[in-house]
């Protein structure tokens, strides 16, 4: 058993290894195993039935793979006549022999919306392991399958009650957290979810021993690093403002790697990890809280109207209105197979499965976007260095969150409401209330970034997947135009998206057959 222990670590709680590249393989030939790989694996932390986990058991006659209620910890599968193989990260499956072919569906969503939905990864014969997983593998033809909880509707209660039974719920959340081994940090921003994590540790007495915000890569200040030192400060926390490193490009294809491919955001937070280890044991973060407890940016009526009339398609246009547009960057060959029929039809389809939920917007986005690409950076690449532990996720307030009505938590004031009410002193500090701001117009950092892409995109010449004659005149124009500078923010994630996902796709010396993509993923090939 991979594992982490430390004399203090509270007796309700158990601690796993760290992330990393675990994997284990298992054939079965003329009634005969053959296993590769690590048989036995926690990683992560429980504490009762909670917590974020992923853990597997070689038996020697058959596997075992458990993970947590909300499938948190990043893992991804294969499955086919040759046997089954399970692993931390999709590069590990594509080296160890699983089809490289594509899953035009999935990167039709995931380049528009930033995220993939459902179970989806970049491959066809490759799938995230669902939440709430409880597998036994024996050598069958068996699909580990998961629960999505949809929540049941709160009725008959007051805002005021809600208030209350808000506040209550989370101080036995970060309560039961609190007990944790080691010394904790926050991750603080200057926003609601960390304040509150913050403002409730301190009142239990469990003051943590720094709090750390990262830079925007500008170097600049901003209101969310304004206010977090604000409220660390009130607060008598020492703050730590963690500087961003020069090699922006390189902190760019660290993040696609360490996320498999999985997030075209994170790479700010890339230098937390690292930053906390040997610091730190465990760090809190404020994952779920903003769309559960504040869903204002994502709950529209016409979204929350659609859902209730089955009208996904609908849905899906809207989802799509403000994309990425990675797709535009590719090869036109490929982006054809990418098209944006193929998107809104997989994200229509995965629409479909929450229109029973109490609030389907937010039961959407939580299972997709929060599950697939924001807990990525916490769980897929923090947690590499230390514990992440996530309140809001604790089971009994995510059950009462989730089940509110939408004019409870669709607006501003819910969360913001329940914090000033339970810690007033702090209540003078304002709430970021938009996106930090970012460089100027022909900004040195927008110039430098686009001068190490040219150079970067240069050297990876010759590419099946990235059309260069496309980024490469966009690249210099970033260089030369202060107005067109801004456009590296999202052209260089997508251009290095792509050669990234080439490179995942090439890797594997060989390919045996392990498994095969299922012809249904790329139904529309011939459309």
């Amino acid at each position: 058993m991979l594992a982490y222990s430390s004399a203090t670590a509270s007796s309700s709680m158990k601690l796993g290894s760290f992330f990393g590249d675990y994997f284990i393989s298992i054939r079965k030939q003329e009634g005969e195993f053959t296993v590769k790989g690590n048989k036995d694996l926690f990683i992560g932390h429980q504490i009762g039935e909670e917590g974020t986990f992923l853990q597997w058991e070689w038996t020697g006659l058959q596997l075992v793979v458990r993970n947590d209620r909300y499938g948190l910890c990043p893992a991804y599968y294969s499955q086919g006549p040759k046997g089954f193989i399970i692993a931390t990260s999709v590069q590990r499956l594509i080296a160890e022999g699983v089809s490289p072919e594509l899953n035009y569906d999935a990167l039709a969503v995931f380049l528009r919306l930033g995220t993939f939905v459902g179970d989806d990864t970049p491959y066809s014969a490759i799938r995230a392991l669902p939440p709430g997983t409880q597998f036994t593998w024996s050598g069958g033809s068996e699909c580990p399958t998961g629960c999505v909880i949809l929540g049941e509707a709160t009725t008959g209660l007051t805002r005021e009650a809600a208030y209350e039974r808000y506040n209550e719920l989370f101080s036995e959340a970060v309560q039961r957290r609190s007990t944790v081994a080691g010394d904790v940090a926050v991750a603080l921003s200057g926003g609601m979810d960390s304040r509150h994590i913050l403002l409730e540790l301190c009142r239990l007495g469990r003051k943590p021993k720094l709090c750390v915000t990262a830079q925007i890569y500008s170097g600049e200040s901003s209101e969310d690093l304004d206010y977090a030192k604000q409220v660390a400060q009130a607060l008598a926390v020492p703050h730590i403002e963690i500087e961003q490193p020069r090699d922006w490009l390189n902190a760019e294809i660290q993040k696609l790697q360490a996320t498999s491919l999985g997030a075209l955001e994170h790479n700010w937070g890339m230098v937390v990890g690292p930053y906390l280890q040997h610091k730190v044991v465990t760090v809190f973060d404020g994952l779920g809280g903003d769309v559960l407890s504040d869903c204002r940016h994502i709950v529209t009526p016409a979204r929350h109207e659609a859902f209730h009339a089955g009208r996904f398609a609908v849905l899906a246009e809207d989802f799509l209105q403000n994309e990425y547009g990675g797709v535009r960057y590719l090869k036109p060959e490929l982006a054809r197979l990418l098209s944006r029929e193929r998107a809104i039809h997989r994200l229509s389809v995965e629409a479909a499965r929450f229109a029973g939920a109490p609030n389907p917007v937010v039961a959407f986005t939580f299972w997709n976007r929060t599950r697939r690409a924001v807990s990525l950076l916490p769980h897929g690449v923090w947690n590499r260095s230390v514990q992440v532990l996530t309140p809001f996720l604790d089971h009994t307030l995510f059950d009462f969150l989730i089940g509110l009505p939408v004019e409870f938590v669709g607006d501003y004031t819910f969360h913001a409401e329940t914090i000033r009410r339970h810690y007033p002193t702090l209540a003078h500090i304002p709430f970021v209330s938009g996106p930090c701001r970012r460089p100027s117009n022909g900004s040195p950092i927008f110039r430098k970034m686009a001068l190490d892409l040219l150079t970067h995109g240069l050297r990876s010449i010759p590419s099946s997947y990235v059309s260069f004659r496309h980024v490469l005149p966009r690249l210099m124009r970033a260089i030369i135009d202060p107005s067109y500078s801004p456009s590296v923010l999202w052209l260089g994630p997508s251009m290095l998206y792509g050669l990234e996902l080439e490179n995942c796709s090439t890797a594997s010396k060989f390919f045996d057959g392990f498994s095969q993509p299922a012809s249904s993923i790329n139904r529309m090939d011939a459309e």
